[in-house]
């Protein structure tokens, strides 16, 4: 088991603030240790951190998008709206994420 364990290469994916991240991040290090190759995929803004850990990072956005979103105004925040974002950005990205 663990010649297969080592030969593995484990994709972690995850959005949100730095208490989503955490949880990834201790999983991927413990990963690493029996031999596991690591890749974060998250927020664009994360990077330093999966680096810092040895993991490989791709990000999920980019510095306008995670902005918009974190500080979108309440009037954007209505269905209309939402729906236009997720149009535009959340459901334009799934190919490539997956």
């Amino acid at each position: 088991m663990k010649k297969i364990i080592e030969k593995s290469n484990i994709i972690l994916f995850t959005r949100g603030t730095m208490g989503d991240i955490y949880p990834f991040l201790h999983i991927g290090a413990e990963l690493k240790k029996y031999g596991c190759r690591v890749t974060l995929m998250s927020n664009y803004c994360y990077e330093k951190y999966a680096i810092q850990e040895g993991f490989k990072f791709v990000a999920l956005d980019d510095e306008h998008w995670f902005s918009y979103l974190n500080n979108m105004p309440e009037s954007e925040r209505k269905l209309p709206s939402l729906l236009k974002l997720y149009r535009d950005q959340i459901f334009t990205n799934l190919e490539r994420e997956l």
